[in-house]
């Protein structure tokens, strides 16, 4: 099972950083993505990465439900933190990436919306996902 949910959370990651650094920030023209979907998310701009950075997050939690870290790092909360950060540090990195970018420039909104999505999702698993070792 393990393996099924780091599978999932690499696929994300793959999405979420072609759709972050491709030239022109729509989705609508993805033709794997139903047209209705993109243009909502298009006109939604920061519920995309609420929705993209959220999801990839919650499959890092859920894949690593011990955390990142050291083992010396005994607490869970901890070793979570260390995920969540290494999102928010994605997220700033795909977003100062964006200056080189044609059609792309980095949006304070889109760190922000981002930063939410990951603590969403830390907060979900923490609700749903039983603690390791019980």
């Amino acid at each position: 099972m393990s393996a099924i949910r780091k599978a999932i959370f690499f696929a994300l990651l793959f999405l979420v950083t072609y759709l972050s650094l491709k030239p022109g920030s729509s989705v609508q023209e993805e033709i794997w993505l139903p047209s209705h979907w993109g243009l909502w998310l298009d006109i939604h701009d920061n519920w995309k990465n609420a929705l993209g950075f959220g999801a990839l997050a919650f499959s890092a939690f859920a894949a690593w439900p011990q955390g990142w870290g050291p083992l010396s790092l005994t607490k869970t909360r901890t070793r979570r933190a260390i995920i969540a950060l290494s999102i928010l540090l994605l997220i700033a990195t795909f977003e100062g990436l964006q200056i080189f970018l044609p059609g792309r420039h980095p949006d304070p909104a889109d760190l922000t919306a981002g930063a939410l999505g990951t603590a969403f999702a830390w907060m979900a698993i923490s609700q749903f996902v039983p603690k390791p070792g019980k």
